[in-house]
């Protein structure tokens, strides 16, 4: 079963085909045109850069019916980059949960591949504990339990309740992102 999704996705980078209108119901993501992310995060340019990382860099951006997203943009293009993609778009298609970084939509045009998310303007747990927020004191005792909650059923539903089962190989406070409720929203359990 797993196969067959990831060789739907597959044809999906190598054809550019939509995985919209396979079935009834419309999917909460959609794919991104090359162009359209090029605007929203103003060519990729240095001044929205969220992070990098070894797969590549995060950007942010507008849409223009002003909507903030992230953009994952992979570093390097090759058949393991392509596949890691394939796979990585297809587990954030199938898994909802308030717990989780959702899946807004991709882009597979020419040897770009970008992968769309929600932007998450608390930025991660790591930036409030030692890095650019730690000493901003925004998250009291309340907070931080409900934060520790919040990442905790969001793990548990990708290693119990999802089908088939996800294990997140890298749990650590910089994959736990906070929305503007300070919600956790557990992140990078793809490949890519």
């Amino acid at each position: 079963m797993f196969g067959l999704a990831v060789n739907l996705v597959e044809s999906v980078c190598r054809h550019g085909h939509s995985l919209k209108g396979r079935g009834k119901k419309q999917p909460p993501w959609r794919v991104f045109s090359l162009k359209e992310l090029h605007s929203a995060t103003n060519n990729f340019n240095y001044d929205n850069k969220l992070g990098e990382g070894g797969f590549g860099s995060v950007y942010w951006g507008q849409l223009w019916d002003g909507s903030q997203i992230a953009v994952k943009r992979l570093k390097v293009w090759s058949n393991k980059a392509d596949m890691e993609f394939a796979v990585e778009v297809e587990i954030l298609a199938r898994v909802r949960h308030k717990n989780l970084l959702s899946l807004r939509g991709y882009c597979a045009e020419g040897q770009e591949r970008l992968i769309v998310y929600d932007y998450m303007p608390n930025l991660s747990l790591l930036s409030h504990l030692h890095g650019q927020h730690s000493t901003e004191s925004l998250l009291d005792w309340n907070r931080r339990m409900n934060i520790a909650i919040g990442s905790a059923e969001g793990i548990l539903y990708l290693h119990v309740q999802a089908t088939p089962h996800i294990i997140h190989r890298d749990v650590k406070a910089s994959n736990v992102l906070l929305d503007s409720d300070f919600q956790a929203r557990v992140a990078d359990f793809g490949f890519a």
